[in-house]
């Protein structure tokens, strides 16, 4: 018996859009609806996609909030890490919150994107939970570095004390 299936060689034509951009726009549209306010059409439309053509390349509306929502925190981490770097507590909180105020309100009064969509629909989209899990481990946990690092210096050193009281 003949086996009449083919295997095809062909990986399927190649994408006519940049990924990381539709993904920022898409990203931009979550931020502003979240993941319950809007639709899989409405997404594709913010990136000027068809839903054949979003799903190939991002997956379902769950799939594409964590890609958008990981996207955020890794852009998020790198900044504030860097503002936290300060030797100086005091310049270091000041640039981490300074950083956040103007990355909340550049693009209008938006606010965080994560603490914006994620409650909202943390008991009805998995995924929503876990990236707000995620997200605010990862801010406790670099916080809590910073102020580790600060309290290494000051450890059995009692001479130290004013210049503590002085950040």
């Amino acid at each position: 018996m003949q086996d009449r299936t083919k295997q095809s060689n062909r990986a399927g034509r190649p994408r006519k859009f940049d990924e990381a951009e539709a993904l920022g726009k898409m990203s931009r549209h979550l931020w502003t609806t979240g993941l319950s306010g809007t639709s899989l059409d409405g997404i594709a439309r913010s990136a000027d996609l068809n839903r054949p053509s979003l799903a190939a390349a991002f997956g379902d509306k769950d799939a594409i909030y964590a890609r958008a929502a990981s996207r955020y925190a890794a852009m998020m981490d790198d900044r504030i890490g860097r503002a936290l770097a300060s030797d100086n507590l005091q310049s270091a909180l000041m640039a981490a919150f300074d950083l956040a105020i103007d990355l909340y309100t550049t693009e209008g009064p938006n606010g965080c994107f994560v603490i914006c969509t994620a409650p909202a629909d943390a008991w009805t989209h998995p995924v929503c939970l876990t990236v707000l899990d995620q997200t605010l481990e990862a801010i406790d946990t670099m916080f809590l570095r910073r102020l580790e690092r600060l309290n290494s210096r000051f450890v059995g050193t009692h001479a130290r004390m004013a210049e503590m009281r002085e950040f």
